[in-house]
């Protein structure tokens, strides 16, 4: 009788409590969200890109002054194929990075290192870690006039519509509105923006040379001597530009809408300058010439591709950001009551923008992206869960499923690295890039924790974060225990490579118990909202309902 009563109870409590939810309002939600910028500030440029590459911009909608966003937030135009290497005279090879060493596995390890002390091996190891690098791809700008500072600009409106993919922007100089769309093209490596304004403002080209540092914006401006830009194509609506560095060739194709013209200013910088108060254009950057070469000395370009207008353009991109946001998970935080809740809305709206153009691509993502170089412009194989492991659990595995193919690509070079250090399987580099676009440099690096992999096969140095302490590595091991049970899943690397797969309920249950940890609340950690992308069923089991109640009391909307 207790039993029933009991029963009974629960099914009454549960028809008066449950209410139907209205679906969210998405375009709200991510309207309510979008950036705004007033004012020329370094750290608040806006981007736009598809994963493969993105353009960042200032408050003018474009390029305008790099040199004033330079120690900012830079403004990067970047793509996953773009990459240069300085010179080896000094003819280095990668064995001379290799160092052993003796961790007590009864053998001797040979790993990659960075050393210290002076001579070849440090001369060899420092210049593979600087190479290749990579590249920013060339500022695409305003031409206002040498003399046009930034206070000169007034009355500026800035907004990146992120359900539509565009940055639209509205300033005034010298009397003169200014009106700028920019959008990227989902599918090319290619921007395209609408200029109207009575000043007639030319659209400038300007190539940098690259630093090869560890972390800057990548433009080397004094060093025009070491890298030319030559028109090899050119009719009166197009033309196509021919970049070298050294041996790096690539090349940007330009196509306008009205009355303009395309002259050379000075070395490696072009100015597109209009006829009419509208300019629109396109400008597609390309690792090889974009239509016919013949081959000959010197070499004759013909039939360039034509690039799509700005007007489609702007409906491609419109089109693949109303589905990018119409799809997968969302979550509206408009009812809570937390005061917090408003910046974690935001933030939880515009990370998923910004990683949909910055971390979604070919190859796994930088660290910055591709807004900036950090680590040369390398990638981090620890990259793929800080900001890609969302990407499935949230709906959009076509956007994890870009990248995880690199890892069937550089199986080979894994392979020899766990060989050379005694093992069998797999270890996979930290640290890695495009090597002449075919093979991928091995780059290890030991320092410290930087070498987390014991001798398993496949990814399997995330046992090593799962057996740390739950502390500031607990979100770590949220993503990581995800990313595993999704891999293994849908595309079965684990059994593949591992023979079985019977350890991943294990990596779900430990997600379980980080999420119902202590220390848990809405306003600190938006980690939790990873497990809406999985079946609705699947975290009502023991040790899970706590993170439930929570959600409850923050009163999220889910969809």
């Amino acid at each position: 009788m207790k039993k029933l009563f009991y029963s009974l109870l629960a099914v009454v409590l549960a028809a008066c409590g449950s209410e139907k939810q209205a679906p969210i309002d998405r375009e709200a939600l991510v309207a309510r969200n979008n950036p705004q910028v007033s004012s020329f500030d370094s750290l608040a440029s806006l981007s736009v890109g598809n994963g493969e590459f993105a353009f960042t911009v200032d408050a003018t909608g474009l390029q305008t002054f790099p040199l004033v966003y330079k120690k900012g937030v830079p403004l990067g135009t970047q793509s996953q194929w773009g990459w240069h290497s300085f010179g080896n005279p000094n003819k280095y090879k990668p064995e001379e990075y290799l160092k052993e060493h003796d961790f007590g596995r009864g053998h001797k390890e040979i790993y990659a290192c960075q050393f210290k002390e002076d001579g070849r091996q440090k001369e060899a190891s420092n210049w593979y870690r600087m190479n290749p690098h990579r590249l920013h791809l060339g500022i695409v700008g305003l031409e206002l006039g040498d003399d046009v500072k930034t206070s000169d600009i007034t009355d500026i409106a800035q907004t990146l519509d992120m359900w539509n993919g565009v940055i639209n922007s509205h300033f005034t100089l010298k009397g003169n509105a200014f009106d700028v769309q920019t959008v990227c093209h989902p599918q090319m490596d290619m921007i395209s923006a609408s200029i109207t304004s009575p000043a007639r403002a030319g659209v400038k080209l300007h190539f940098p040379y690259p630093t090869g540092a560890h972390a800057d914006d990548a433009c080397n401006w004094d060093a025009n001597n070491k890298h030319t830009t030559d028109i090899v194509f050119e009719n009166a609506q197009s033309a196509v530009l021919k970049r070298t560095l050294d041996s790096t060739v690539y090349y940007v194709s330009l196509r306008w809408e009205g009355k303009a013209s395309l002259k050379e200013k000075s070395a490696n910088y072009f100015v597109l300058t209009p006829a009419e108060d509208k300019l629109a254009f396109s400008c597609k950057f390309t690792s090889a010439f974009p239509g016919t070469v013949f081959e000959s000395e010197p070499a004759v370009y013909t039939s360039a591709d034509t690039l799509p207008t700005f007007a489609e353009t702007l409906a491609a991109g419109n089109s693949y950001w109303n589905n990018f946001w119409k799809n997968g998970a969302a979550v509206d935080f408009s009812h809570c009551t937390d005061p917090r809740a408003k910046e974690l809305e935001r933030r939880v709206v515009l990370s998923q923008y910004l990683l949909a153009i910055q971390s979604a691509g070919s190859v796994p993502p930088q660290e910055t992206g591709l807004t900036y170089n950090s680590w040369f412009g390398k990638f981090h194989l620890e990259m793929i869960w800080w900001h890609q492991a969302w990407q499935a659990l949230w709906g959009h595995p076509e956007l994890l499923d870009r990248t995880l193919g690199w890892y069937e690509t550089v199986e080979p070079v894994a392979r020899e690295i766990a060989r050379r250090q005694g093992f069998d399987g797999v270890r996979w580099m930290k640290i890695a890039s495009p090597n002449n676009g075919t093979r991928y440099c091995r780059k290890a690096f030991r320092s410290g924790a930087s070498i987390m992999s014991k001798e398993m096969a496949v990814f399997t140095f995330i046992t090593a974060f799962n057996s740390l302490p739950l502390f500031h590595f607990s979100a770590l091991n949220i993503i990581s225990s995800m990313f595993f049970w999704y891999r293994c899943q849908y595309q079965g690397l684990l059994k593949q490579y591992c023979g079985n797969a019977t350890h991943i309920p294990a990596y779900r249950s430990s997600l379980c118990r980080v999420l119902s940890g202590p220390g848990y609340s809405a306003g600190q950690s938006t980690h939790w909202l990873y497990l809406r992308g999985m079946p609705r069923g699947y975290w009502n089991r023991p040790g899970c309902p706590r993170m439930y109640r929570r959600a409850y009391r923050h009163r999220a909307h889910w969809d």
